[in-house]
């Protein structure tokens, strides 16, 4: 098992690190600077006001940007080839980001409003050689409110076809469609069979996601 070092003299980027490690089912382990790392600690994250400790520290204005900085690292790379963010357009969209296969992230968030800002720090904080951001064309009302969000941040985007990333329909999970839409199997993504399983796990059923890498 592969575990990400907490090292921080921050009180409270101390508790929102924990929140947000455990949110992305990631093993972790505090660092004592005054002890050896464990062999099985690949990166550690600390907030920008720490002091560097080790060189594969990645320090951030908060956990999540901490985070996003050292995943490359925790995967055995120094940057990503490739970053894809698929979105699905609706009233609570749903964003992923799949780098160089791997699906990193997928959530939904409150409003199509928000979608600027949240894709904006995706590019901010990831490491990547080239990135994507394709849009399905669903929900046009909603979509265009994402759109003109994007434009807002100078975030260029591609308009996909999203046919079959809500399937099935019963089942329908707005952070599930984005991530099929970033993959771009579309067609392909309806012969998964997810009948009786867990919804929080319909995502390891059809992508390779930093949970099964390190666990």
């Amino acid at each position: 098992m592969t575990r990400v070092g907490l090292y921080t003299e921050n009180f409270l980027f101390y508790h929102e690190a924990i929140k947000l490690l455990k949110s992305w089912s990631i093993p972790f382990s505090d660092v004592d600077p005054r002890n050896e790392i464990l062999e099985d600690i690949k990166v550690i994250i600390s907030s920008d006001s720490d002091p560097r400790i080790w060189r594969f520290q990645f320090r951030g204005r908060d956990p999540l940007q901490a985070l996003r900085k050292a995943i490359p690292s925790l995967l055995g790379k120094s940057c990503f080839s490739s970053l894809v963010v698929g979105i699905d357009p609706g009233p609570r969209p749903g964003i992923a980001v799949l780098a160089d296969q791997v699906l990193l992230e997928a959530f939904e968030i409150v409003e199509p409003k928000e979608t600027g800002e949240f894709i904006q720090r995706i590019i901010e904080d990831y490491c990547y050689r080239d990135i994507k951001i394709r849009l399905g064309n669903g929900d046009m009302p909603n979509r265009i409110i994402i759109e003109r969000e994007l434009e807002r941040e100078g975030i260029v985007s591609s308009i996909v076809d999203e046919s079959n990333t809500s399937f099935p329909h019963r089942l329908h999970d707005n952070a599930l469609s984005a991530a099929r839409i970033a993959m771009g199997k579309f067609h392909s993504a309806g012969k998964s069979d997810i009948r009786g399983i867990p919804r929080k796990q319909f995502m390891e059923v059809e992508f390779t996601t930093l949970r099964k890498i390190l666990i």
